[in-house]
């Protein structure tokens, strides 16, 4: 994502190990993504961690308010790789610090209590909606019915996030 300033901010999704219990890594390039800073471990505002699995998310730029947020998986124990892929949520990207927030983190949806324990809340495309300026966001939740063999039985979600302007 690009930052006010012009700076880069990128953040990978990373694995758990012994050393690192599943979290987000950031880098930020300050030459147009020529040359990264060493990757650090990316964090709340107030210098706190979260943990977060392998899984995708996604930074957009709301055109209105021009704030930067990203949405992906913030879960509240170590994950387990890949995994658990919920809960989904929303935040708002401090770009001074290139950290996320923490007092806006929002919950978009969680796991059902009948949803296997695979469920997802991941691989989604997100836009904004320039008529509404909402948030739409899409998904398939795999593993909603309990079952090794149900686990790609899923429906398609959609969610539309108002964004205080």
């Amino acid at each position: 994502a690009e930052l006010k300033d012009g700076r880069l901010l990128v953040v990978w999704r990373g694995s758990n190990s012994a050393t690192t219990p599943g979290r987000k890594w950031f880098s930020v390039s300050s030459d147009g993504g020529l040359t990264l800073s060493p990757s650090a471990e990316w964090k709340y505002d107030d210098g706190s961690s979260f943990y977060s699995p392998s899984s995708i998310h996604q930074f957009v730029r709301h055109s209105v308010n021009h704030k930067l947020y990203w949405v992906g998986n913030i879960t509240p124990t170590p994950p387990a790789g890949n995994g658990p892929r919920y809960p989904l949520v929303m935040a708002e990207v401090d770009e001074k610090l290139a950290a996320l927030k923490k007092s806006t983190v929002t919950l978009v949806d969680d796991r059902p209590d009948s949803a296997d324990v695979n469920y997802q809340l991941s691989n989604f495309s997100l836009y904004e909606n320039r008529e509404t300026h909402q948030l739409e966001l899409f998904l398939t939740t795999y593993g909603q019915e309990v079952g090794q063999g149900n686990w790609m039985n899923a429906d398609c979600r959609h969610y539309a996030l108002k964004i205080e302007e």
